[in-house]
């Protein structure tokens, strides 16, 4: 029999929907070369993300902060689309975590990320005021949202979880999986520097999304839900702006205060989420 080391590190249920996810024969080598064909994964739905988001912004850009916002919306919709016709043609809506029974206590294991939003939320309030902007917030709420379920049901779901099928048998397949598909969402973010990003606050931004992975997975795996992830995820981004309205005029930002996403979100979450699916007893 082979052995079977899922239950070690996460929910009952979540290990059942694990074992129990049936990948089309079509798509078997997604699962027998999991780390490949997350690359690939990430190399065309980034790709796409980059390319049809620029192209969007060029075609509604009208010199407005307005127009950036929709722009991005437009761009993020279409590629939250693109992810889910991948999960769906994979058969994985209720193996990635978007559908099923939600893990008994599962509000317990929220708590740190939820405490990490209000804190952010405090601390963004001190410097500006919450805005009236009633624009501004009608594109920036849905923004943060799709950017939520976007990022969350890419790396948390289509990378994640072929890792998690081939590795079920390895002792330390479970951390392996979490550790790489999180590296993995990190590096993508090496793409801004395409967009004209300086390197020194991108790198930053790279480490801040490795263990912003870490502790979502890990939350994931210990709930069954990846909806707490995707509203979680979204409120951290909405707190650096979609509550606060557009940046004000002749802003400007010279990465220097960088560093405080990966000392309050990124190095927190990565010791959660290693303590969270630490190896505990049956």
């Amino acid at each position: 029999m082979t052995p079977d080391y899922l239950g070690e590190r996460m929910s009952t249920l979540r290990a059942d929907a694990i074992r129990n996810a049936d990948t089309p024969r079509w798509a078997s080598v997604v699962v027998r070369h999991p780390v490949l064909a997350a690359l690939v994964i990430l190399v065309i739905v980034f790709g796409f993300h980059q390319i049809v988001g620029r192209m969007v912004l060029r075609g509604l850009d009208d010199g407005t902060v307005y127009s950036t916002q929709l722009g991005e919306l437009v761009g993020e919709t279409l590629s939250v689309l693109l992810v889910v016709a991948i999960i769906l043609a994979l058969g994985w809506w209720r193996s990635v975590g978007l559908a099923g029974p939600v893990a008994k206590g599962a509000m317990r294991f929220a708590w740190f990320p939820t405490l990490i939003v209000v804190v952010l939320f405090m601390l963004q309030l001190m410097q500006s005021p919450l805005t009236d902007d009633a624009k501004w917030l009608g594109l920036g709420i849905p923004n943060v949202f799709m950017i939520g379920f976007f990022e969350e049901a890419l790396t948390r779901g289509l990378v994640l979880l072929p890792m998690l099928i081939a590795w079920q048998s390895r002792p330390s397949g479970v951390m392996r999986a979490v550790m790489i598909s999180s590296f993995l969402f990190g590096i993508a973010h090496l793409l801004n520097l395409f967009g004209g990003a300086a390197l020194a606050p991108t790198l930053i931004q790279v480490g801040y999304a490795f263990g912003f992975g870490v502790g979502f997975a890990a939350l994931l795996l210990r709930t069954n839900t990846m909806w707490i992830g995707i509203v979680l995820h979204a409120l951290v981004d909405a707190n650096s702006g979609a509550w606060f309205g557009p940046p004000a005029d002749g802003g400007t930002d010279d990465g220097s205060a960088s560093i405080a996403p990966l000392l309050l979100v990124g190095l927190p979450l990565l010791v959660y989420g290693i303590i969270l699916i630490r190896k505990r007893e049956q």
